[in-house]
C-alpha cells in the first residue's frame, strides 16, 4: 500500500469515527428523553435537607483543610526555594571577595 493508501484509510477511518460518535450522541439524547419523561424520574434527592445540609458542611469542612494545606505546602516550598537561593547567593559573594 502507497503513502496515499494509509492517508485514505485513516480519513475513511475519521469518518467512521464521527459517524459512530453522532450515533452515540444521539442515542444517549434518547436515553435522557426516556428518563426524564418516565413517571418514576424525579428530581428529589432521597436524603433528608438535614442530612443534606450535614454534607455541604463536611464538604466546605473538607476543602478549607485541603486549601491550608496547600497554602503551608507553598509555603515550606517557597521557603526552602529562598533559602537555598540565599545560600548560593551567599556562597557566590564570598567567593568572589576572596
Amino acid at each position: 500500500m502507497s503513502f496515499a493508501g494509509h492517508v485514505f484509510d485513516m480519513i475513511r477511518r475519521d469518518k467512521q469515527n464521527r459517524e459512530m460518535l453522532k450515533q452515540h450522541r444521539e442515542h444517549s439524547r434518547d436515553i435522557r428523553r426516556k428518563q426524564m419523561t418516565s413517571k418514576n424520574f424525579s428530581f428529589q434527592p432521597d436524603i433528608t435537607i438535614e442530612e443534606f445540609e450535614q454534607i455541604n458542611c463536611q464538604l466546605k469542612e473538607k476543602e478549607m483543610e485541603e486549601r491550608q494545606y496547600t497554602f503551608r505546602t507553598a509555603l515550606l516550598f517557597l521557603g526552602i526555594a529562598l533559602t537555598a537561593g540565599l545560600i548560593v547567593w551567599l556562597i557566590l559573594f564570598l567567593a568572589d571577595m576572596l
